[in-house]
């Protein structure tokens, strides 16, 4: 008979990973005002492309580092059009948004290193739009001037949680 033992194995835990965030004037399922529109990037636009105030509320624990990608998947592309890609951020930040030191700010679908503030074609309907946070287990020493597709490539074996917040824009006027 085989009297070896087998090898210990730890598994992840079962318990529900919380992870969670609010938006300072933009509520989940609800619109975006149109002061967080780009017009002061795009003169066709809208809005004063006001930069979104992301509060982490709740960060699972272990978690060792976060990042933010938020996109439109309404928009007339093949893929989502993003709008603003933040990563390197320390899981004990209580605050998300432009221009904080010690956090990377990867390239949106607009070509900024910043937010890129709604701007849905005209008569398009409300599209939704998708701000997206993924707690990971590991700090990673990314490049700076990730797209969101290559973030979330370079993201995917270390997220262990992610929360969405959702909240629509419509431009009906040009």
């Amino acid at each position: 008979p085989d009297t070896t033992e087998a090898p210990e194995t730890t598994e992840a835990p079962e318990a529900p990973f919380d992870l969670s965030f609010v938006i300072a004037d933009i509520d989940d399922g609800g619109t975006i005002p149109q002061e967080f529109g780009a017009g002061a990037l795009v003169e066709q636009c809208e809005g004063d492309n006001r930069v979104p105030n992301v509060t982490l509320e709740s960060v699972p624990e272990g978690v060792l580092q976060l990042a933010l990608v938020v996109d439109d998947p309404d928009a007339p592309s093949a893929e989502p059009f993003v709008h603003w890609v933040v990563y390197g951020i320390a899981a004990n930040a209580s605050e998300v948004t432009d221009g904080v030191d010690g956090f990377t700010y990867g390239i949106t679908d607009a070509g900024t290193q910043s937010w890129f503030g709604p701007c849905p074609p005209v008569g398009d309907g409300p599209h939704g739009y998708v701000f997206t946070m993924y707690a990971l287990n590991r700090e990673l020493a990314l490049e700076p001037g990730l797209d969101g597709r290559q973030l979330a490539a370079a993201i995917a074996d270390a997220v262990v949680a992610e929360a969405t917040v959702t909240a629509t824009y419509e431009r009906t006027e040009t």
